[in-house]
């Protein structure tokens, strides 16, 4: 085997199998505890228990006209509440294998919960080293509340559309990101974090070629020498990448951009993405292989097709219902989820740190403030802008609504960035090390989640 075909395969290995191999232990231990922690033996009702019910029945019957009332006339919620993005992959699901709408959603979860992890495997390897990657990965699944990506929640749908929006971004792919960021609009109402994320990214890829154009234009002096704008960008240590299909690192390793990845300092670039890292992980260059209106318009079509997906499924529900608030009522009525700016989690922390309510509130208060630390050494540490400002955004969406404060290490699951900085430093540890810091920690999260839907008596 050349040493080309090396890289190649062990590419495939790290950003594919092993991603995988981690999601299916971290699944089948979380089944075994669940069966194990189970009363009455009913796994697959835990696993569509609760939001899963309204997902499968959105799926199944489709949306309510309106509003509904209890036998008191009272408002209550309904399944306008749920956005389409996941019942409407479960119902096609259905329709194309046949099975029953619930095990279809938990096959839609399963499925996409692989995805993500992979996905996710590859973004940090680009943003940082393949070791970075994995444990990234297995922070995500072993996470406390990750047993929502086995359950009939749309919360693993909305991570593989929202990571694959990101990866796309990094690597100037913006039409796809664009896409992707729609699709995680209508799966989430978070999806406007990613929204937002995306145009972060693409207002530093339209910036950066403005810039390029600059150069490109002071290089055309009388003497006559000339640098072609269109087929090379200059990066920020001075190192020029050809974006047509190739990318250098400072071992002077040359790697083919169709389907090779070159290190540099322990760091993998996919040579189709044409893309330089700096720090933690910069935007990737576009454009650069294209005219100069390309290299433009593509990061803002990106971002304004993923701006829609919010904004158009409130606006369905809306006029479905003959009131434009009707989306944000429904939640209140059914869930009590209002924006409060952070005074209900505040209040929350009072009462569960002088007073706790079993040790289920204390440990979900730990965890609030254990990831607002994440976030803020997250910032500290430079971040990869486009995913601080997602991961911020869903952190700030989440800690600052009122509702059942249990939900929110499930809400958190998609947040991302608090698994950063933990990942940067296991990936940087001795292997045996990370590996027992790891272990402990998928111990107790999968537990915990295993805990949380078969003895804890409240949704998640």
């Amino acid at each position: 085997m050349t040493p080309v075909s090396e890289i190649a395969q062990r590419a495939r290995t790290t950003l594919i199998a092993f991603p995988l191999g981690i999601y299916a232990l971290s699944r089948l231990v979380q089944l075994l505890l669940l069966w194990w922690m189970a009363p009455d033996d009913k796994i697959r009702d835990r696993l569509l228990a609760w939001d899963g019910g309204h997902f499968v029945r959105v799926a199944e019957e489709g949306y309510p006209a309106g509003y509904s009332y209890d036998v008191d006339g009272h408002l209550t919620g309904n399944g306008l509440a749920f956005f389409p993005g996941y019942p409407m992959t479960v119902r096609f699901v259905h329709y194309l294998t046949t099975l029953e709408y619930g095990t279809s959603a938990i096959t839609v979860s399963w499925i996409a919960g692989a995805v993500a992890a992979v996905l996710l495997c590859a973004l940090g390897t680009r943003l940082y080293d393949e070791r970075t990657g994995l444990a990234l990965t297995a922070l995500f699944c072993v996470q406390p509340m990750s047993m929502a990506l086995s359950m009939g929640y749309s919360e693993a749908l909305f991570t593989a559309f929202v990571v694959g929006m990101l990866l796309c971004a990094h690597r100037g792919a913006w039409l796809l990101a664009g896409v992707l960021g729609l699709l995680a609009g209508l799966t989430r109402p978070t999806g406007a974090a990613a929204a937002i994320a995306l145009v972060v990214a693409a207002g530093i890829a339209v910036y950066r070629r403005w810039k390029d154009l600059q150069v490109h234009a002071d290089a055309m002096g009388p003497e006559g020498g000339t640098q072609r704008a269109d087929v090379m960008a200059a990066s920020e240590g001075g190192k020029q990448v050809r974006a047509d299909a190739m990318a250098m690192s400072e071992g002077d390793r040359q790697v083919r951009a169709d389907a090779k990845a070159a290190s540099e300092g322990d760091r993998q670039v996919r040579a189709d993405a044409v893309g330089s890292t700096g720090g933690d992980g910069d935007v990737a260059r576009s454009g650069s292989a294209g005219s100069t209106r390309e290299g433009i318009w593509k990061p803002i079509l990106g971002a304004v097709i993923a701006l829609v997906g919010v904004p158009a499924y409130l606006l369905w529900v809306g006029l479905r219902v003959g009131d434009l608030h009707a989306w944000f009522d429904i939640q209140t009525a059914g869930w009590g989820t209002t924006f409060d700016y952070g005074d209900s989690t505040l209040t929350f922390l009072h009462d569960a740190f002088k007073a706790g309510d079993g040790w289920i509130q204390v440990s979900i208060a730990w965890m609030v403030l254990a990831v607002i630390a994440a976030a803020v050494i997250a910032v500290v540490r430079r971040v990869w802008a486009p995913l601080t400002v997602y991961g911020l955004i869903v952190l700030v969406l989440v800690l600052g609504q009122a509702g059942y404060y249990h939900s929110k290490p499930r809400l958190l699951v998609p947040a991302l960035l608090i698994l950063v900085p933990p990942a940067v430093a296991l990936g940087r540890a001795r292997p045996r090390t990370a590996g027992l810091v790891l272990a402990a920690c998928g111990a107790f999260g999968l537990w915990y989640g295993s805990y949380l839907i078969t003895v804890w008596h409240y949704a998640i």
